[in-house]
């Protein structure tokens, strides 16, 4: 049983007394104790039955709300919404896990990523492949079809049913019986079979079959200028003449079926911020997404519902300005996860309540002030730890859990104020390798751009970094380039070999480093009256926001990682 050191030095087993803790005595810890796991899909125990509701879960469970695209950065809670949400609505919750379908059939497809490289707009087969697999899903959960037999079952008791009721609806059983093999057979194939469709028409349409296609593909020189043109024009047509029409109108069928059986489903697509696909693929397909979930939006019994980082959708964004996919069209359908102080304190109370009180015959509230000390450095514990995490409930419950670990490493299980700011150094060290491992994708080489700020002060000015540092950073970044995935692009070798050819000098390559790094989280830049951070709604900082004299700011969660003096 757990320890509580009382005012007479004694130790009580086994009994919690109200007073021992009210007058400020602590919880001795023991192995094993923690607050919960940093990682998500790893902590459904913690999530469920210590969940803080921020006012998000009843917008993503009301069919009524347009909100759908649910956006945070890494560790805000995303995934623990829709653990709730499934635990609460079960069966009626179909998750959709982009890595288990055959999406990656379109990164091996040669003949796809050749129209891709063609600039051809494959959008609208995107979309389709979207829409196709969220039909696929519910017509297995809901209709049950195991067969070829329970298919025709199906099929005539819809005829049946909408016959009388609503005859428009006939017209989307050709498209389910077009496409009948995918709806009813457990494999993944319903991805690659409408990829498979899509090639053999782009190589039946140039007189070859799609071996052909794909050798001459392989081998660029046997195409001939002419060829390439007619395989891009032909491309496209082929794109824009997919079945979009006909597979809404299936799912327009299957939300009145649905409604007749009295029934609501939520489709939520997660863990789109892994890698399921190539990225360049990958942004392409989660802008068809945003779309897809923008038009299933008008459907009454069918809920889509998508999570996705800042990060992602920022790029997706970008790379897409130019064909008129702009972020405030789809805006309302976002829903923004952000913590303030007041949750996140509710959010560990709750946790510290959780994981103790059940030592205790007495069922005393619990909460942080049981396990930490009253001050750190002169400033309350909590909000010594709050002011170094990036406001998400992760930061939190991994700085607690490292005070309780290296509270008992110090054998009498009592978190006192020098065992808070040694579990900072672990936590300062684990957070910066994270922030390394989140971004990789993007700038595979920021460990080596963070080191412009190694051990300087909490706050500086941007020409506080001078030349020589520049330059020794370019010469190193040049000799040993970092490695990117496959399909990543590493943007800073290009301002890297520009500075170390003299077309770029110093300080533009500072402020091009000092964007990089308030995009990551890991500075504040000074506009105005205020530090901006790049966690803000609008953080709303630009290239002309910095010049020699703008004051960065190190986020304290990072400084002792980084040796940064306070």
């Amino acid at each position: 049983m757990s320890e509580i050191r009382r005012s007479r030095g004694e130790y009580e087993w086994g009994i919690l007394v109200s007073k021992s803790l009210t007058s400020g005595k602590k919880i001795i810890l023991r192995k094993h104790d923690s607050v919960g796991l940093n990682e998500a899909q790893d902590d459904e125990e913690y999530l469920l039955n210590c969940f803080v509701d921020l006012g998000d879960l009843d917008q993503i469970k009301d069919f009524r709300s347009k909100k759908c695209l649910i956006l945070g950065r890494t560790g805000v809670g995303k995934t623990a919404l829709i653990t709730k949400l499934k635990d609460e609505k079960q069966e009626k919750v179909i998750i959709i896990d982009p890595e288990a379908l055959a999406m990656r059939h379109i990164s091996n497809s040669t003949i796809i990523n050749y129209l891709v490289e063609l600039d051809i707009d494959l959008n609208t087969f995107f979309k389709l492949l979207w829409r196709h697999e969220i039909c696929v899903e519910i017509f297995t959960q809901h209709v049950k079809v195991v067969s070829e037999t329970d298919h025709s079952n199906f099929i005539d008791k819809v005829q049946y049913y909408f016959k009388k009721n609503n005859p428009k609806h006939l017209k989307a059983l050709e498209y389910l019986e077009q496409w009948k093999d995918t709806f009813w057979k457990t494999s993944d194939n319903h991805v690659s079979k409408m990829i498979e469709k899509t090639e053999n028409s782009v190589g039946s349409s140039l007189g070859m079959d799609v071996a052909g296609l794909q050798s001459k593909i392989k081998g660029r020189t046997e195409l001939s200028r002419e060829q390439i043109q007619e395989i891009k024009q032909r491309g496209q047509s082929i794109v824009n003449d997919v079945q979009m029409k006909e597979v809404m109108g299936l799912l327009d069928m299957l939300d009145d079926f649905i409604e007749y059986h009295k029934v609501k489903y939520y489709i939520v697509i997660d863990r789109l911020d892994e890698k399921w696909v190539g990225n360049d693929i990958r942004y392409k397909l989660i802008k068809s997404l945003i779309e897809t979930l923008r038009d299933l939006n008008r459907l009454q019994n069918i809920k889509p519902l998508a999570t996705l980082r800042y990060d992602l959708i920022g790029r997706v964004f970008d790379i897409s300005k130019d064909s008129g996919f702009q972020e405030e069209k789809y805006s309302s359908l976002f829903l923004n996860i952000r913590w303030n102080r007041a949750q996140l304190i509710r959010l560990i109370d709750e946790r510290i309540n959780y994981q103790f009180k059940h030592r205790y015959s007495k069922r005393t509230r619990l909460s942080y002030k049981d396990i930490l000390p009253d001050k750190v450095l002169g400033v309350p514990t909590i909000d010594y730890i709050i002011d170094r995490t990036l406001m998400r409930p992760r930061d939190v419950i991994e700085f607690v859990n490292f005070c309780i670990e290296c509270a008992i490493e110090e054998n009498d299980g009592i978190i006192h104020e020098n065992t808070v700011i040694e579990a900072e150094e672990r936590y300062s060290r684990s957070r910066l390798d994270s922030l390394y491992y989140e971004w990789f994708s993007d700038y595979p080489g920021l460990e080596q751009l963070i080191s412009l700020l190694k051990n300087k002060k909490d706050k500086l000015v941007v020409k506080d970094i001078n030349k020589d540092a520049v330059m020794t950073l370019c010469k190193k970044y040049n000799d040993n380039p970092p490695k990117t995935d496959i399909d990543t692009e590493d943007a800073m070798i290009r301002f890297v070999k520009d500075v170390l050819e003299g077309k770029m000098d110093s300080s533009e390559f500072v402020k091009r480093a000092m964007l990089i790094l308030f995009r990551v989280g890991l500075i504040g830049i000074k506009k105005g009256n205020k530090m901006r951070w790049s966690t803000e709604i609008s953080p709303k900082i630009e290239w002309d926001d910095i010049d020699d004299s703008a004051l960065v700011e190190i986020h304290p969660c990072y400084r002792k990682a980084l040796g940064i003096a306070e």
